[in-house]
C-alpha cells in the first residue's frame, strides 16, 4: 500500500501512469501482472494502446515498474519498490512464468 501512495503522489507522473499503475496494483500477482498483448490492457483501461505505451515509459523511467517480454509476446508488469535490485526482479519472474 505504501507504494501506491507514493505513485499517486508523485507529481512528476501524469493522471493515465497514476491510473495505469493503479489497476496494475489492484491486479497483481506477487507484484507481477503477466498480459498476452498491450491491447488487451488497453482495452481494460478503456485508453489507446499508443496512451498506455507512453505512460507504462514514464514508470518504468521513474523506477515504479519493470517490464520483461518474454519470446511468446508476452509482457510481464513488475510493481518494485526502489529498494531491491533489477537482477533480484529477474529472478523473480523466471519463477513467476514457470508457474503460469
Amino acid at each position: 500500500m505504501e507504494l501506491l501512495k507514493k505513485v499517486t503522489k508523485d507529481s512528476r507522473l501524469s493522471a493515465y501512469s497514476k491510473t495505469i499503475f493503479a489497476y496494475f496494483y489492484s491486479i497483481s500477482s506477487e507484484n507481477m501482472i503477466k498480459f498476452k498483448k498491450c491491447e488487451k490492457l488497453a482495452w481494460d483501461l478503456k485508453i489507446n494502446p499508443k496512451t498506455l505505451t507512453k505512460n507504462v515509459k514514464q514508470l518504468e523511467k521513474y523506477g515504479y515498474i519493470s517490464v520483461f517480454r518474454s519470446p511468446f509476446c508476452t509482457n510481464i508488469y513488475v510493481l518494485k519498490p526502489n529498494t531491491e535490485s533489477y537482477s533480484n526482479w529477474r529472478d523473480k519472474v523466471r519463477k513467476y512464468e514457470g508457474k503460469i
